[in-house]
């Protein structure tokens, strides 16, 4: 099943990219065994990510019948991470093709496109700066397959 991320804003070298990338790696080597690749990274500019052009390609994206997408946000489902590992491992073996998570950026994900997301899941109550939640989608994505793939990196 690819992996799409749809995150908001650019990173630029620091900290918070080396960080990012570290659980890119790490994802990427499992991938192959769990079944969770390839994964595409998609920075976007919100000035013109939401713009009506730029909205309608989203929609058509997102309306593939094998593609699940999931939007990050305050208002969605808290999962344990094995559920998060078990919500991909369902969706995966369900035969679907892809799997699509978006990050919003500074100034948050329009209401015109939040209706279009079939799952909302949230990393608690808190609000996170946008370039944090990118770095715990990753981390997240990373020990969900590391659950799938049986290794130890997750403790219960």
């Amino acid at each position: 099943m690819k992996v799409q991320l749809y995150l908001g804003g650019k990173i630029k070298k620091s900290p918070e990219k080396d960080i990012f990338c570290n659980y890119l790696d790490r994802f990427k080597k499992l991938g192959n065994t769990t079944k969770l690749f390839p994964i595409e990274i998609h920075e976007y500019d919100e000035k013109k990510m939401f713009s009506p052009k730029q909205l309608y390609k989203l929609r058509q994206l997102f309306s593939k019948r094998s593609t699940v997408t999931v939007l990050l946000d305050e208002r969605g489902c808290n999962l344990s991470s094995v559920d998060f590992a078990e919500f991909l491992r369902e969706n995966r073996d369900a035969g679907l093709s892809e799997i699509i998570f978006f990050v919003g950026g500074a100034n948050g994900v329009p209401t015109a496109l939040k209706v279009e997301f079939n799952n909302l899941i949230s990393f608690g109550r808190m609000v996170w700066p946008h370039m944090i939640a990118r770095i715990m989608l990753m981390e997240q994505l990373y020990r969900a397959s590391s659950v799938i793939a049986g290794s130890p990196y997750h403790k219960e």
